[in-house]
């Protein structure tokens, strides 16, 4: 169960640095 969290939890971690890397590209173009 450990290990089924903290891939869900790395899973959010990486989906929320790409959305922050979208809306940076976007505000910078």
């Amino acid at each position: 169960m450990t290990t089924c969290l903290a891939h869900v939890k790395q899973h959010w971690l990486w989906w929320l640095g790409c959305l922050l890397a979208a809306i940076g590209l976007g505000s910078v173009a």
